[in-house]
């Protein structure tokens, strides 16, 4: 009888336990930074460096002078409207349409996930926009469209817009010669400034002067058609930096 008292005590305990939420499935987001261009998160979690901000899919905030869980499976955009005190002023709209004023404590809730280039994590405080991905069919805005798109500026004004082909790009400099993958270039300029000295500026903020090797750009027009542009006539190209 002990036993079987015992056993119907753990089953009960385990009834008990709170069930996880759909969140627990991790979400698809989208993420509109503060300072940047629109950007998908997958595989996406709550995190925080202390305890009472954040559960399994669930944010701990203040509204209307009283406490509420949000779930994130309940919603569909949040949106920083500003700061009190320590605290952000975000807009939570549900899935139902409607929406809600909330307080959440300023870093102390942050998201991570998988991105195109890897890990990633940040603050919500530094997040002006999250919205909730729940159909991956969902067309890009018009900001992550032009994400795809590269720009290349003749010396003569023209501009070209569409698909880089080139799969790298060489530059010789004072102190050696590199090469860079094409996903790793923000922006070449050619002869910048009049000091008739190429520049490759990276996504990673670095910039090396010297001579670019590449002679030909090799262009997809976002109409179609497929160009070969003499880099000797090309002033500028930026990856990915929209129209």
């Amino acid at each position: 009888m002990r036993r079987l008292g015992a056993c119907l005590t753990l089953l009960l305990l385990l009834f008990s336990l709170p069930r996880a939420s759909v969140n627990d499935g991790k979400l698809t987001l989208r993420i509109t930074p503060s300072d940047g261009q629109p950007f998908i998160v997958s595989n996406s979690t709550l995190c925080s460096d202390e305890v009472g901000y954040v559960s399994k899919g669930k944010i701990f905030a203040k509204w209307q002078g009283g406490k509420i869980t949000l779930e994130m499976n309940n919603i569909e955009k949040l949106k920083l409207l500003g700061k009190e005190g320590r605290y952000d002023i975000v807009e939570v709209t549900f899935i139902d349409g409607k929406k809600a004023n909330v307080l959440i404590r300023r870093f102390k809730v942050c998201i991570r996930g998988d991105t195109e280039i890897g890990k990633w994590k940040g603050w919500l405080s530094n997040i002006n926009i999250v919205e909730i991905i729940r159909n991956r069919s969902l067309k890009p805005t018009d900001s992550e469209a032009d994400l795809d798109i590269d720009l290349v500026v003749l010396k003569n004004g023209d501009k070209l817009s569409g698909k880089i082909l080139n799969d790298q790009f060489k530059i010789k400099t004072s102190y050696g010669e590199f090469s860079f993958k094409k996903k790793d270039v923000k922006r070449l300029e050619l002869e910048g400034g009049g000091t008739n000295v190429d520049l490759v500026i990276l996504k990673s903020g670095d910039r090396l002067s010297g001579s670019i090797y590449d002679k030909v750009i090799e262009l997809k027009l976002s109409s179609g058609a497929q160009v070969s542009i003499d880099m000797s006539r090309v002033k500028s190209v930026s990856v990915g930096q929209g129209r």
